[in-house]
């Protein structure tokens, strides 16, 4: 219910990276996964997702993906 009736409603969006595995189906253990996972989260839903990486083991990176652009 949440993803599919709620988070379309949104304009962005910001899991955490457990929450972000969560709603892209894959486990995210690098920086290339976190951005595969935000492209895929976003086109799930039409917004940004900023996928914040405070539970990361090698940094607390975070990426905001917005209009097909990284940051």
């Amino acid at each position: 219910m949440l993803i599919h009736q709620l988070l379309p409603l949104a304009t962005i969006i910001t899991p955490n990276l457990l929450e972000a595995e969560v709603l892209c189906g894959f486990k995210i253990t690098s920086k290339a996964d976190m951005i595969n996972a935000a492209k895929t989260i976003s086109g799930q839903l039409n917004g940004g997702v900023s996928v914040k990486g405070g539970h990361s083991v090698s940094d607390a990176d975070d990426l905001l993906y917005a209009n097909e652009q990284e940051y």
